[in-house]
């Protein structure tokens, strides 16, 4: 089963740019960052209440410092980005997961990581797939995109 370490460190590069919409793997790429602190990672979301619950559980095992949380909409947010290398995306809906994965894809991202197949990301991944991305469903529920 794939780890979100695992995945981080098969970029290798200390140095990475990471963005998260949502909140679902927080924890590990905030460890993962805490052992290479020259990254960045930005965890954006709209739901202050989750982005509140999740700083108090990354205060608790001492990585909180290594997370910026930005409460913005996650599309508004890739926008703005002129350089990524990883994305953790949790979009809201088949249309939303297009529009991230798209955007990530713009930015640069070698690596995105959708979660929710039927739900949320499938037609990213077609989308993907037809410009020749590379594609792993793993056990963990983690849809792996992999830049060709």
């Amino acid at each position: 089963m794939l780890t979100v370490k695992e995945l981080l460190d098969s970029l290798n590069n200390p140095r990475l740019s990471i963005v998260e919409t949502g909140c679902e793997y927080t924890g590990y790429i905030a460890e993962w960052v805490a052992s290479h602190p020259e990254s960045t990672y930005n965890c954006v979301d709209l739901n202050f209440s989750l982005l509140l619950r999740t700083h108090r559980e990354l205060e608790e095992n001492h990585t909180a410092r290594y997370c910026t949380f930005r409460s913005q909409d996650h599309e508004k947010w890739l926008l703005g980005m002129t350089w990524l290398d990883a994305a953790f995306l949790t979009p809201e809906s088949l249309a939303a997961g297009l529009g991230e994965f798209g955007l990530a894809m713009s930015a640069g991202a070698k690596l995105i990581v959708m979660s929710d197949y039927q739900g949320k990301s499938a037609w990213a991944i077609k989308q993907a797939k037809e410009f020749g991305w590379a594609y792993i469903a793993a056990a963990n529920g983690m849809n792996v995109l992999r830049r060709p």
